[in-house]
């Protein structure tokens, strides 16, 4: 399997690729987006800032600036604020004034609602977050698990390939067995491994079990193989459950394998 080929050539790579993007999607949106609404918050507040300082210009003009203006409708415009632009009472009194003054406050009121639009959106989007914040949790930690699972799959997906080889070698006896496969004593050096007929190092038994093609006990049963083998490690003091794993392996050598196979 290539490394840079497509993911979809292995589900495995898929499903770690997959889960990476989801854990990097979803790590971003959680640590990141309540940064975003933060900043969002605070231009609008800048902006919210701007536009009191508008109406309190817009309101100094009518009350200093018309001196023919009444004492009642001065009270009101002095009561002028962002929360009450709409109102009909201050609608009846500004467009009683001249267009310039109109127009002013048609466009103090224009900017005042699209503040009011981004703000009411700003924290829809993150009471939202807020409520899905759970949510987006599961799912980071649900991307990390297809990612490592993935990932540690693709490796030994990666690596099979070898292992299978090497299995195949061992099979056809290309490879030299670590453990005598008659008595299933370890094979430590070279000198302690039987010969074939023509001269050619044994890789499968020892010294002495095998020697020049023949084995030493060709009407060597089973049982008494076992037998000594389990004499060994009474002598090697191996505990009851150790004992008994070393005398199951010990039925799947080669030599005794043979005798249930076909």
């Amino acid at each position: 399997m290539n490394l840079v080929s497509p993911p979809t050539d292995s589900i495995y790579k898929f499903s770690a690729i997959a889960g990476l993007i989801l854990f990097g999607y979803m790590g971003y949106f959680i640590f990141f987006s309540p940064d975003k609404y933060k900043e969002k918050e605070y231009k609008l507040q800048i902006e919210l800032s701007s536009l009191k300082a508008q109406i309190q210009i817009f309101k100094d003009k009518l009350i200093y600036g018309e001196p023919s203006l009444e004492q009642d409708k001065i009270s009101i415009i002095s009561d002028l604020n962002i929360d009450n632009l709409s109102s009909p009472r201050i609608k009846e009194i500004i467009f009683k004034f001249s267009i310039p003054i109109q127009s002013e406050y048609s466009n103090i009121y224009r900017n005042t609602a699209i503040w009011a639009s981004k703000w009411h959106s700003n924290e829809f989007e993150r009471s939202s977050y807020d409520i899905y914040k759970n949510i987006f949790i599961l799912l980071l930690y649900i991307g990390e698990g297809f990612c490592v699972w993935g990932l540690l799959l693709w490796y030994h997906s990666i690596q099979k390939p070898n292992d299978d080889e090497l299995r195949q070698k061992s099979l056809r006896g290309e490879l030299f067995k670590p453990c005598c496969q008659s008595c299933y004593k370890e094979i430590l050096f070279i000198n302690e491994r039987g010969t074939e007929s023509d001269g050619e190092l044994s890789k499968l038994f020892c010294k002495d079990c095998y020697v020049n093609g023949s084995y030493i006990e060709p009407e060597l049963t089973f049982e008494i193989a076992s037998q000594r083998l389990s004499n060994q490690l009474d002598i090697l003091n191996y505990s009851h459950c150790k004992k008994r794993r070393e005398l199951k392996k010990f039925k799947r050598l080669s030599r005794w394998l043979r005798l249930t196979k076909w």
